[in-house]
């Protein structure tokens, strides 16, 4: 049992010190083919249940896009 709480708290660890390089712009996502867009990191978060980390980006592209049918379908 003390292990799996040892490999938790590394996950957690993990988890910490990711979110503080992005926040430190250490770490940067970006789409390989589309300079004009930058993946909107959300959140990283350590989902205990499936032992694993989980980063969620914003859509900026399908927000751009809704946005778009919004103001056409308003025409």
């Amino acid at each position: 049992m003390k292990k799996e709480n040892e490999e938790e708290l590394n996950m957690r660890n993990v988890s910490n010190l990711l979110t503080k390089l992005i926040n430190e712009k250490k770490v940067r996502f970006k789409f390989y083919n589309n300079s004009l867009l930058e993946l909107d990191l959300l959140q990283v978060c350590y989902n205990k249940s499936k032992d694993i980390l989980e980063l969620e980006f914003r859509d900026v592209m399908g927000e751009y896009l809704n946005e778009l049918k919004e103001i056409m379908g308003k025409r």
